[in-house]
């Protein structure tokens, strides 16, 4: 008798129901660095110097980005002071990341227009003052 395409293999029985899980592959062992002890009187290679930060005072057309920025965000704009000066640090952009003299700078400068004050660690915001936008 011929096999047609139709035809039904007959399964194997199987071994046993449960599955193993596979064997994990296991690659050469790294060796730990070697420690080398300080010898003593031997003294510690020196810090790389620190960057040079060099503080960008903001200029009137950066305070007013700020104002409108600020304005724009209204009652989620940061009542934080620490929070704040971060704000502005981000909204100064890449040339301010890592100078706090320039957020330092901008809060001052919205603090001299009356734009927004920090009385503790609270923030009072007063856009009817200000200028930008």
């Amino acid at each position: 008798m011929k096999a047609t395409k139709n035809a039904v293999k007959s399964k194997p029985a199987a071994a046993s129901t449960t599955k193993s899980a596979p064997a994990a592959k296991k690659g050469p062992k790294k060796k730990p660095a070697a420690k080398t002890p300080l010898a003593r009187g031997v003294a510690k290679k020196a810090a790389p110097a620190a960057k040079k930060v060099v503080a960008v005072a903001a200029n009137d057309k950066q305070i007013d980005r700020l104002i409108k920025g600020l304005r724009k965000m209204g009652e989620k704009a940061s009542a934080r002071a620490k929070a704040y000066r971060q704000h502005l640090k981000s909204m100064l952009g890449t040339d301010a990341k890592d100078d706090a003299f320039a957020a330092a700078a901008a809060a001052a400068a919205l603090a001299k227009r009356g734009v927004a004050t920090i009385d503790g660690t609270a923030v009072k915001y007063d856009f009817t003052s200000a200028s930008g936008g």
